[in-house]
């Protein structure tokens, strides 16, 4: 793999050399054992990648958290570590993480792992329903966590803003729609399609937006519209 040719060119001009430099370092550390390494979702910061291995070294990894400085300055986030078997064997338990790689993810080094994985539309709709069960729970203890820092509200609702797009695209995935790429695009797609306003996660999506609690109670309810909605989604 020392090799192999980093395909940078379909990332946007300015991640291309700190994905070069995160790839030079995985392949320094992992040799032969670095099988590929894909970057999620390019032009979002921070970066976010999956290194695929043929096995997982903890001394590999050992050294690699030496260079977690250097990557954190080149605003690289730790990357993801995973070998083929995981891969195909967490189809069923994190689709919605799988999906999102394999919608989003560009492959910069060695063979795709994501590109060919199918799933189990059952398995699809249950993660839905978990993870919007659990943002609910998120949500709530995030507003006791604030106290009186009415601050903190922007963090909140932006945090649900990223986590409801990656389940609304495996809702988009069983409608057999389009997943657009960036997660204001994702909102509105699914509005229309699932005939929901969303009009909470429209408004943290918009630049300027407030961010107090009438916002984040808009955010709420739009949670909480959609586990009700997925609760009932046949498949």
């Amino acid at each position: 793999m020392s090799s192999a040719r980093v395909e940078a060119a379909a990332l946007p001009e300015a991640c291309r050399a700190p994905v070069e430099e995160l790839v030079r370092i995985l392949t320094e550390l992992g040799g032969s054992n670095l099988l590929a390494v894909t970057v999620i979702a390019p032009g979002t910061w921070p970066l976010r990648s999956v290194a695929v291995f043929n096995d997982v070294d903890l001394n590999v990894l050992n050294a690699l958290r030496h260079h977690g400085a250097k990557l954190g300055r080149r605003r690289l986030q730790a990357p993801l570590i995973m070998t083929p078997t995981y891969i195909d064997r967490s189809r069923d338990a994190f689709p919605l993480e799988l999906l999102e790689i394999q919608t989003r993810g560009v492959c910069v080094l060695g063979e795709d792992h994501f590109a060919a994985l199918t799933f189990d539309r059952r398995d699809v709709r249950l993660e839905c329903e978990r993870e919007f069960k659990r943002e609910l729970i998120t949500l709530r203890q995030g507003l006791l966590s604030a106290g009186d820092r009415s601050d903190l509200f922007g963090p909140l609702c932006e945090a649900a803003l990223r986590q409801t797009a990656v389940i609304l695209a495996g809702m988009l995935w069983l409608k057999n729609e389009p997943v657009p790429e960036s997660p204001e695009g994702v909102v509105a797609s699914a509005s229309r399609v699932l005939g929901l306003p969303l009009g909470g996660l429209r408004a943290v999506a918009a630049p300027g937006a407030d961010r107090n609690f009438m916002s984040f109670r808009a955010v709420y309810d739009d949670v909480h519209a959609l586990s009700l909605q997925v609760d009932a989604l046949a498949v």
